[in-house]
C-alpha cells in the first residue's frame, strides 16, 4: 500500500542516531555547483547560504544501501540581488531507506530563490521513508521565491510526502513586537530567529546573538542583519 503522508515521519527502523552534520558554507562554493553524492550508510549535510551564494546548484543524493539514511538541511539568507536556482534530487534505490530534505529561506531586498525538489523512490526501495519540507519567508516586496516539490514513486509500499509554504513577513507580529518597545530591525530579527530556529546562531554573527532571549539560542538583538 502507498502511504502519502503529511508531516515528519519517524519509524522505529530509522531511530539510530545520525552523525554530526557536515557543514558547507556558500562562500566556499563555485558560482555553479553540480554534485552527485552516494550516502553510504548515512549522510547528514547542513548547507549555509548567505552573502556570496552560488547562482546555480544541482545536487543528487543516492541512498543505495539497505537502511541507509540521508538528511539535508539548507538555510538560505538572501540579500540585495542574491539569486540562486537550486535543484535537489533524493533517490531511494534500496529497501528501508530514510531521507529528509529540509529548506528554510529568508529573502531581503531583491533576492530571488528558486527550489526544485524531487523525491525519487525506485522499484526496489520497499519500505522507504522520504519527506521534503521547504519554507520561504519574503522580507521585502521585491523579494521573490518559487518552490516546486515533486514525487516520483515506483513502489507502492513506501512513505513519501512533501510540504511547502511561501509567505511574507507578518505585519501583526511586527506591530506586536514594536508595541512592546522593539525597534523595527530588532523585531524583524526576533521573527527570523524563530523562523530559523536552532540554526539561527549559524546564520547571524555572534554579536547579534542574545542567549537570554525568550527564543533561546536564536534570540537576536537589534544589530543590522
Amino acid at each position: 500500500m502507498l502511504h502519502l503522508t503529511s508531516g515528519r515521519l519517524l519509524d522505529a527502523t530509522f531511530q539510530n542516531v545520525m552523525p554530526e552534520p557536515k557543514i558547507i558554507y556558500s562562500k566556499d562554493l563555485p558560482d555553479i555547483w553540480h554534485e552527485e553524492i552516494a550516502a553510504g550508510e548515512s549522510l547528514n549535510w547542513l548547507l549555509i547560504f548567505q552573502d556570496k551564494v552560488p547562482r546555480e546548484v544541482n545536487l543528487k543524493f543516492l541512498l543505495s544501501e539497505r537502511r541507509s539514511k540521508g538528511e539535508i538541511m539548507l538555510v538560505y539568507l538572501g540579500k540585495e540581488k542574491n539569486e540562486t536556482a537550486m535543484n535537489i534530487v533524493l533517490v531511494h534505490e534500496a529497501p528501508e531507506t530514510y531521507g529528509r530534505i529540509m529548506v528554510k529561506a529568508a529573502l531581503f531586498d531583491e533576492a530571488k530563490f528558486t527550489l526544485k525538489g524531487l523525491l525519487k523512490i525506485g522499484e526496489n526501495a520497499k519500505g522507504a521513508d522520504s519527506y521534503l519540507s521547504a519554507k520561504s519567508l519574503l522580507m521585502s516586496p521585491q523579494a521573490r521565491a518559487e518552490i516546486h516539490p515533486h514525487l516520483e514513486i515506483k513502489n507502492n509500499e513506501v512513505k513519501a510526502s512533501h510540504g511547502s509554504s511561501l509567505g511574507r513577513l507578518d505585519e501583526n507580529q511586527l506591530f506586536y513586537l514594536q508595541s512592546r518597545g522593539l525597534e523595527l530591525e530588532s523585531a524583524q530579527n526576533m521573527i527570523l530567529a524563530g523562523f530559523f530556529g536552532e540554526h539561527a546562531y549559524r546564520v547571524f554573527p555572534p554579536s547579534c546573538i542574545k542567549p537570554s532571549s525568550p527564543l533561546g539560542e536564536g534570540g537576536l538583538i537589534h544589530n543590522r542583519l
